[in-house]
């Protein structure tokens, strides 16, 4: 394995992804049900955005009223359409795998939530390692109700589809005001002026669509298995606990015909393999349990493995942490 590895599985293994979480991605505080049937082709994204960075727009006027505890006061309509066209285009980036607009569009702290497992990471590290991880498809489902919650932050509820997992989380907005107090009045970056930045991202239980299979699984050292291993699809739910003492991932995989595992155990660059689709993922610490919801799963047997690393640095692939299951 590549001197490279365990930085690639800590992207990898990141959470929210997503937008990958994603995938990248992994990503509020209200817990609204996905509409039964809800699937990955079948939802109409909320926005038609492309990947661009934030445009500059003037400093929103906050109610008094949000600095009285428990009180929630909808966004005004010019900043309810920045924050809904930043949360496509950060999608739309993450599918594209454009990793510099995607750093200019979100804060250090939603690169720390989203790929650094809760620790600091700058934009210089995501976009060091982010030419090394996959590019994971991020949709938009559905964003709830945008409301402020203080002089320069809003919050929203947001679903989104990353590769084929189902993903309900909170995220949180910062308006970050221009650091120009020279520019004349009129000019496109003067005072008072700023773009709505991706902060946080906080993952909520997915709700699952109607008639998805349900399936148990086990993570150890350096097991997985899965009950059954066979299930209908093309929605399911995984339940995963880790009995093991260590932290280990779930990341599912969908190989093209003719890839194997092996290219992530010896693989012949840093780069994540092309023929390798990751259609979701979840890292569970030592005695908890993660559930994960997929949806649109086509036939076929898909591959489950960890990449995280052991003390001395060995994805946990390599010591045998993997399987696989079918969807009819």
């Amino acid at each position: 394995m590549s001197s490279s590895a365990p930085s690639r599985s800590r992207l990898q293994s990141a959470h929210r992804p997503g937008l990958r979480s994603i995938p990248l991605i992994a990503a509020l505080a209200l817990s609204s049900a996905l509409p039964a049937g809800v699937t990955a082709q079948s939802a109409t994204p909320v926005a038609t955005s492309t990947c661009a960075p934030s445009s500059m727009i003037a400093a929103p006027t906050v109610p008094d009223s949000v600095a009285t505890p428990q009180a929630v006061s909808a966004v005004d309509a010019e900043t309810n359409a920045a924050i809904t066209t930043l949360i496509d285009s950060l999608a739309s980036c993450l599918t594209d795998g454009n990793a510099d607009t995607v750093a200019a569009l979100v804060t250090d702290r939603y690169l720390a939530d989203a790929y650094g497992g809760g620790e600091r990471m700058t934009r210089e590290d995501y976009l060091a390692l982010a030419p090394l991880a996959p590019i994971v498809p991020v949709m938009v489902v559905s964003v709830g109700e945008i409301t402020f919650s203080g002089r320069d932050t809003a919050v929203a509820q947001v679903i989104t589809v990353q590769g084929n997992q189902l993903r309900t989380e909170d995220w949180t907005f910062l308006f970050r005001r221009s650091r120009d107090t020279t520019g004349t009045p009129g000019a496109s970056n003067t005072a008072g002026e700023g773009q709505w930045l991706v902060h946080q991202v906080e993952l909520r239980p997915s709700s699952a669509p109607q008639g998805a299979s349900a399936m148990k699984g086990t993570v150890d050292e350096y097991t997985i298995s899965l009950t059954p291993s066979t299930v209908e699809g093309p929605a399911i739910v995984v339940t995963v606990e880790n009995t093991g003492e260590e932290s280990h991932e779930f990341l599912a995989l969908e190989l093209d015909p003719g890839a194997s595992v092996e290219q992530l155990i010896r693989p012949a660059s840093d780069v994540f393999p092309t023929d390798i689709q990751v259609i979701g993922q979840e890292t569970i610490p030592s005695g908890e349990t993660r559930t994960l919801v997929f949806v649109d799963l086509e036939p076929g047997t898909y591959t489950v493995v960890c990449l995280l690393p052991d003390a001395d640095g060995v994805p946990h692939l390599a010591l045998g942490e993997m399987t696989t299951f079918t969807v009819e």
